[in-house]
This record gives structure tokens, C-alpha cells and sequence, in this order.
């Protein structure tokens, strides 16, 4: 799992200053998030790479799923970090989430986070071709590969 920095570093694609990896507005253009509308044809889950890549070649960095940082939340961390590369505090209850999901706008700029419980959070795979092929790794012929590192899997 990358850093919460890394994370952040990576969805923004090269693009400095800018609420999104695009710019600074929402649109269904660039993200799979609450409903559909403009290129976004998905009330769920959407097939990796169905929207462009950020300036990385990045696909599905804001909107889609949820994806897991290895810092553990603590809300003053960054007050006392490392300028460059903090790694995260070592220990901690909760796992930092980042990206937003299809289901909801609220979390989606490339600075917001949310942290989960690991063992109680729950990984949602929106897909009835699912199927796993080793420890954390899921493949969908219709979504790609899903790796993850604790949770549940539900495919409806």
C-alpha cells in the first residue's frame, strides 16, 4: 500500500494546486461518483479505465472505490511530519482511506481523507464475474484487478 503522501502525490498526476487531478471542478466527465451523467454511465462501480487517466497515466484515482493508505490516522500528524515523504504514524486504530467512491461527491478532491477500522470495514465489489486468485487479489473480467489488504469482499 502507498502512503497517504504517495496516495496523494500519485492522484494528483502532476497537476499542483488543483482540487482534483483535472482541475478544480467536479464533473461526471472525469469521476464515477454519486449517479451518472455526463460520461459517467455507472450508478455503481465503473470498469477500470472506462474515464481518462490523470497526467500519470492514472486511472480512477478520485471516485470509484475507496483505496488503502498504509498510515494509520492520527489528526495531528502533520503538524509535527517530516516536510517530505511522511511515512504516517507507526501505530494507530484506523487505516486512512483516499479517493472517494462511486457512491458519494463529499471525498473526492485529492486532499480529503477518511480513515476505517481494518478489521470491520468492508471492501464492495459491484460485480457478479468476480473471482479470487490469491490472498487480497480479486479479478473481474469486466472491472480488472482489485488488490486490497484486509476487509470483506461482497459481489452482488
Amino acid at each position: 500500500m502507498p502512503t497517504e503522501a504517495k496516495w496523494e502525490y500519485a492522484a494528483r498526476g502532476g497537476l499542483k494546486g488543483k482540487r482534483y487531478p483535472w482541475g478544480d471542478e467536479i464533473s461526471h466527465d472525469n469521476a464515477n461518483y454519486s449517479g451518472t451523467g455526463g460520461r459517467d454511465k455507472w450508478s455503481k462501480c465503473a470498469p477500470v479505465s472506462s474515464l481518462e487517466a490523470n497526467g500519470y497515466g492514472l486511472y480512477d484515482m478520485v471516485g470509484n472505490v475507496w483505496e488503502w493508505c498504509s498510515d494509520w490516522d492520527a489528526s495531528d500528524y502533520y503538524s509535527n511530519s517530516p516536510p517530505r515523504n511522511p511515512q504516517g504514524p507507526s501505530t494507530g486504530e484506523k487505516r486512512v482511506l483516499r479517493g472517494g467512491s462511486h457512491s458519494i461527491c463529499v471525498w473526492l478532491a485529492v486532499a480529503s481523507t477518511i480513515s476505517r477500522i481494518p478489521a470491520a470495514s468492508t471492501v464492495f465489489v459491484v460485480c457478479q464475474d468476480c473471482r479470487t486468485v490469491g490472498p487480497f487479489t480479486l479479478v473481474c473480467a469486466m472491472h480488472g484487478i482489485y488488490r486490497f489488504t484486509t476487509g470483506w469482499l461482497i459481489c452482488i
